[in-house]
C-alpha cells in the first residue's frame, strides 16, 4: 500500500515537472463545442454570424464525432484540399477566398477552445491558407452606367438614389442602406461613415460630388 502511494506521488511529481499536470485533454467533441459555445458567441459579437453558422454546418460533415485531439494538422489539410476541389451548389469550383474563410472560422473555434482550456493546441496554425489574388478592380463603363440608370424606372425608380451613391462613392450596400442624414456633411462635401456601419469596424469619410449631393438631398430617404 505504501509503495503504491509512493508510486502515485512520484507520477504526480513527474507530471508537474514535465508540465503535463492539469493540461487540457482535448477530449471535448469539436462539433458540440462549435454549436454550443462558439455559435452563441458569434451571434452576440459578429455581424457575419450567419456565415459562421454555414461554416459550422460544413464542419459537421467533415469532423462529426471527432474530439479536438483527433483533428490534426493533416486532417485540416485534407479538409482544405477537399473543399477547394469540391463544387459549390452552382456547380462551380469553390474559390480560394471561400476556403480561407472556412479555415479562419475553424481556427477561431480552436483558439477559443484553447483559451477555455478545452484543448492544448490549434492545428490550423500549421496549415497555410491559399494565396488570394485581391487585385480585382471593376468599374462600370459610361455606357454600362447609362444603361443601368435608364433601367431604374417604374417600380425600380426608388433604387435610383442608392445606385447613384454606390457608383459615385464606392460605399458598400450595407453602408448605404444604413445611412443616416446625420452622416452627411454638406458644408465639407463628404459622408462620414461611423465604425459600427463599416465592414472592418473603422470609421471612414468619403467625398461627395454633385450627383451624390442631389441623391442625398431629400431627408425623407434617410432614418
Amino acid at each position: 500500500m505504501i509503495q503504491s502511494t509512493e508510486r502515485a506521488e512520484t507520477k504526480v511529481r513527474e507530471d508537474v515537472y514535465c508540465d503535463r499536470y492539469g493540461q487540457p485533454t482535448g477530449e471535448a467533441i469539436f462539433v458540440q463545442y462549435a454549436e454550443n459555445v462558439f455559435l452563441p458567441w458569434s451571434r452576440e459579437n459578429k455581424r457575419s454570424w450567419k456565415d459562421d453558422e454555414y461554416h459550422v454546418e460544413t464542419f459537421k460533415i467533415h469532423f462529426n464525432g471527432k474530439t479536438f485531439r483527433e483533428i490534426t494538422p493533416m486532417l485540416v489539410e485534407k479538409f482544405k484540399m477537399e473543399r477547394r476541389q469540391g463544387l459549390t451548389v452552382k456547380g462551380e469550383q469553390r474559390s480560394v477566398a471561400s476556403v480561407n474563410r472556412e479555415l479562419a472560422c475553424l481556427s477561431k473555434i480552436f483558439s477559443m477552445a484553447v483559451d477555455n482550456k478545452e484543448t492544448a493546441t490549434n492545428p490550423c496554425s500549421q496549415v497555410k491558407k491559399y494565396r488570394e489574388n485581391n487585385e480585382r478592380i471593376r468599374f462600370l463603363t459610361a455606357d454600362e452606367e447609362r444603361a443601368l440608370l435608364a433601367a431604374l424606372t417604374g417600380q425600380r425608380a426608388y433604387l435610383g438614389p442608392i445606385i447613384k451613391v454606390a457608383i459615385n462613392t464606392g460605399m458598400r450596400r450595407g453602408e448605404i442602406l444604413a445611412m443616416k442624414y446625420s452622416w452627411v456633411d454638406f458644408a465639407r462635401g463628404c459622408i462620414r461613415i461611423p465604425g459600427e456601419a463599416t465592414k472592418n469596424g473603422k470609421a471612414r469619410t468619403v467625398p461627395m460630388n454633385e450627383v451624390v449631393r442631389d441623391a442625398v438631398g431629400d431627408t425623407a430617404r434617410f432614418h
